[in-house]
């Protein structure tokens, strides 16, 4: 059987009615070529289940070496924390000592701030500002507004007791005297400051200086820093004419002090005796505080027809008026030089 080439031949034209029907199932055939379809992205609902059971999946079990190395960094960062802090660390209130607090208020009749509080026992500002106002809540302290800083003050008359000598055997040496209360003591010459005539107290200064080419007489408390004494804002200066109206009021001022102390003169409060410049805004006075006799050098300023106390000035109970008049002498030496 011979078949001619020629029937091989078809020249019509493809109509696909010849291919098999796709049936549905994939075959291996030309997989590589076939496009690929496109995700279904995923619901919202979806993306939660996943990370619900993302976050539900055990923690993977540490190893004995990263265990070892996070507890390494942990106590290597909490020493790090321990040693800032601890650079950093600065007394608590709790760490101040209150009887210390007082007996340095009481030194001060006229009242100290929490800053010079501060720098007199050497704690930090902020845990002695807390003492005070615990010692306010137990009324062992009381505060006054000044437009300032508030001034403390102890509530107790005189400094907390001494405690009671302890029995000496007759074999010990006699025990020495006490030593005067510190407002009487004058400090010692590596405390003076320039121009000192004398020390009223550990702070208050007599102090001649001099001013733009003027000599002046300061009644003024001072404040220690770096190992140094310097002048602080409370005080008053007086030009050499005021300081010669005081110095020669002395014997007046003595008078209103003593009836003033014996209640034979009865008075509410600061009491002019006398004024040192002409318009009479700079006085000395005499009154009461706390049932101890005070003398005053200040500034007042007028106001609704009333002269009140200013910043300027400075309050001495009596045993530190009484150092002022013992070295007027020397005062008016300073002043004779100018």
């Amino acid at each position: 059987f011979v078949v001619d080439d020629e029937e091989e031949e078809d020249d019509g034209e493809w109509n696909g009615d010849d291919e098999p029907e796709w049936d549905g199932e994939e075959t291996d055939e030309g997989e590589d070529d076939a496009p690929e379809k496109p995700k279904k992205a995923k619901t919202k609902e979806e993306r939660m289940n996943a990370a619900r059971d993302k976050w539900a999946a055990p923690a993977p079990v540490a190893t004995a070496a990263t265990a070892t190395a996070t507890t390494a960094t942990t106590t290597m960062t909490a020493t790090t924390t321990t040693t800032t802090a601890g650079a950093d660390a600065r007394p608590s209130s709790s760490a101040v000592d209150e009887s210390k607090l007082l007996v340095a208020l009481s030194l001060q009749p006229d009242g100290s701030t929490a800053k010079e509080l501060a720098s007199f026992l050497k704690l930090d500002k902020s845990a002695v500002n807390g003492a005070l106002y615990r010692l306010q809540s137990a009324g062992k302290a009381s505060k006054t507004e000044t437009g300032g800083a508030p001034t403390w003050r102890s509530n107790s008359a005189a400094p907390p007791a001494a405690p009671a000598p302890v029995d000496v055997p007759s074999s010990a040496p006699a025990p020495t005297a006490a030593a005067p209360p510190p407002s009487s003591i004058s400090p010692p010459d590596k405390d003076a400051v320039d121009g000192q005539i004398c020390a009223l107290s550990r702070q208050k200064r007599l102090v001649v200086g001099e001013y733009r080419g003027r000599k002046n007489v300061s009644l003024r408390e001072y404040y220690e820093k770096d190992g140094k004494w310097l002048p602080g804002k409370k005080g008053i200066s007086l030009a050499p004419e005021q300081w010669s109206i005081l110095r020669d009021s002395i014997q007046g001022v003595n008078a209103r002090v003593a009836a003033v102390s014996d209640g034979s003169y009865p008075q509410g409060g600061d009491e002019c005796v006398v004024k040192l410049n002409p318009n009479g805004s700079r006085r000395v006075t005499v009154g009461t505080f706390r049932n101890a006799t005070m003398v005053g050098v200040r500034e007042f300023y007028e106001k609704d027809g009333k002269w009140l106390p200013g910043m300027k000035g400075i309050s001495m109970p009596t045993e530190q008026w009484e150092q002022v008049v013992k070295h007027a002498g020397k005062v008016d030496e300073a002043l004779g030089g100018a």
